[in-house]
């Protein structure tokens, strides 16, 4: 049977993406068909946070004698805000109070509202049992404009800034949820008579200046790291073998005991990525400096150095390859090349909530994929003082004459081979049920030049904090990703190769209040 009435929130922009202190406006359209009775229209902005998961417990059943396993699960919800207003009867009527409900002829009726946003931190009541103490702003490493207070009771209210939209679903029973939306509802009168009610999500993200977040993942776990800082050190590291070969026809085969205990026809060199985050993006925090927090809108190569380090300089492995010991009437072949193939950029989002207990989730989104073909030679790589105990660890003892402890061979990728625009649809935060943190992946496909080339794959995960836009305001509408290059798309060698940062005089670290007017 078809219904007498269309009943419609028709939102006055319903792309945009909210901020704190944001006006939502729009109109209740409701079409009659056929005479109907309301006692009232309502608009009701409001955002919840809510969370549940599952886990089975076994438990002995008297009655079958058996162990029998069974789900129990629990959802937790956080009710942010609400703001009402009533669109009818007019105003004139709701003073005199002169009827319980009305009746609406046929026809079209339009009824605007306006509604805006908390501006400025809220007060989180919990809409189930939930105990504050496992609440994730309970922790020291929490960063944001005012600090979170926490309730007497397990019922009681929390100090938050309002976390930005989210969704993750698993399943019914196994979600972390942040929502914003607009409901309209008609109240009719009648035991038969239901209400007439409509619903549209919004989009909502917090200012630079108002996000909560968790520095947790950024903390040293050893006290202080560096420059008097409690975060960890500015770069983070990946690391695989690559075998190189050389035919047999170009060994030298003296009679040297050393030189036939330590030739071969191949040799696997370790490697290592480092990810190194550059003292440009550094900024100042209670907590020390550290220039590990991202933006949306950042493109990685002004953000990051990319370099490659080896444990082997070319002369060394040329001699494990050949036999050769430096003299010149010993015989040398040429070294294959190293060819980058293939670098990938991710964002990896970790999701912890709250639920029956707490658990965590990992969801990678793909910034982009870019396929070249650079080759570089061994002997490109730069002579470094270098320290790094799993670069150590993937020398082989046969090969340690030919390793020297504290130094390293360093190659500097390109900056045009990491130029990738960042880019995701959540961002870190922190609630009271659920917390996201972030990480940065980037992996490198490389391998020899010979006609069987071998290769390796370098996966570097660094923790960072991953927040809105620098420039404030510049994501007042909702967000596309800027074009990164095509998936595979083959991007051919660049000219010379970025040299190392140039040292000069310490610059005065901006604050982070500053960063959004960066």
């Amino acid at each position: 049977m078809a219904r007498s009435y269309q009943f419609q929130i028709q939102l006055e922009n319903p792309n945009r993406q909210f901020h704190p202190g944001d006006t939502v406006r729009g109109n209740v359209a409701l079409e009659v068909h056929k005479s109907m009775t309301v006692r009232d229209i309502t608009v009701l902005l409001s955002g919840q946070c809510k969370s549940a998961n599952y886990k089975y417990v076994t438990q002995y059943n008297a009655f079958t004698k058996r162990y029998e396993q069974r789900k129990v699960s629990n959802a937790i919800g956080f009710s942010l805000f609400g703001f009402s207003t009533k669109v009818f009867p007019p105003p004139n009527l709701q003073q005199h109070g002169l009827a319980e409900e009305y009746t609406l002829a046929e026809g079209k009726y339009n009824y605007p509202f306006e509604l805006s946003f908390p501006n400025g931190t809220i007060e989180a009541k919990a809409m189930s049992h939930f105990d504050v103490s496992s609440s994730y702003l309970g922790n020291s490493f929490l960063y944001g404009p005012n600090l979170p207070r926490r309730g007497t009771q397990n019922m009681g209210p929390v100090t938050v800034s309002l976390p930005p939209s989210f969704n993750m679903t698993q399943a019914s029973d196994d979600y972390a949820i942040v929502e914003y939306h607009v409901d309209a509802r008609a109240d009719r009168k009648g035991w038969f008579k239901s209400d007439v009610f409509d619903r549209q999500q919004l989009r909502f993200s917090p200012r630079l200046d108002s996000v909560m977040f968790s520095f947790g993942p950024l903390m040293s776990t050893q006290g202080v790291s560096t420059n008097n800082s409690a975060f960890i050190a500015n770069n983070s590291t990946g690391n695989a073998r690559l075998k190189f070969d050389i035919e047999k026809s170009k060994r030298s085969e003296g009679r040297s005991f050393l030189r036939r205990v330590f030739t071969s026809r191949s040799v696997k060199i370790p490697l290592e990525l480092m990810v190194e985050f550059k003292q440009s993006n550094t900024v100042a925090y209670p907590q020390g400096t550290t220039g590990r927090v991202l933006h949306q809108g950042d493109n990685l190569a002004d953000i990051v150095s990319l370099k490659l380090f080896t444990a082997f300089s070319a002369e060394s492995l040329q001699q494990m390859l050949i036999g050769g010991d430096g003299k010149k009437n010993v015989p040398s072949a040429p070294l294959s090349n190293l060819k980058v193939k293939k670098i990938a950029v991710s964002l990896v989002h970790m999701v912890y909530y709250q639920g029956i207990e707490p658990k965590v989730q990992a969801r990678e989104n793909l910034v982009g994929k870019q396929a070249f073909l650079n080759e570089f030679e061994i002997s490109d790589f730069e002579e470094v003082q270098y320290w790094s105990q799993d670069l150590v660890r993937k020398v082989k003892q046969d090969y340690s004459p030919y390793f020297e402890t504290g130094k390293a061979f360093m190659l500097e990728i390109p900056p045009e081979m990491i130029s990738f625009i960042l880019y995701s649809d959540f961002q870190s935060f922190a609630a009271p049920n659920i917390l996201v943190d972030y990480q940065l992946r980037i992996s490198m496909s490389v391998s020899t030049t010979d006609e069987s080339p071998n290769l390796a794959e370098l996966v570097c995960t660094a923790p960072i904090v991953f927040l809105p836009n620098r420039v404030d305001g510049a994501s007042s509408m909702e967000y596309h990703p800027p074009p990164n290059p095509p998936l595979d798309s083959l991007i051919l060698q660049p000219p010379g190769a970025a040299g190392p940062d140039q040292g000069g005089q310490e610059e005065e670290l901006p604050a982070y209040s500053e960063v959004g007017r960066a």
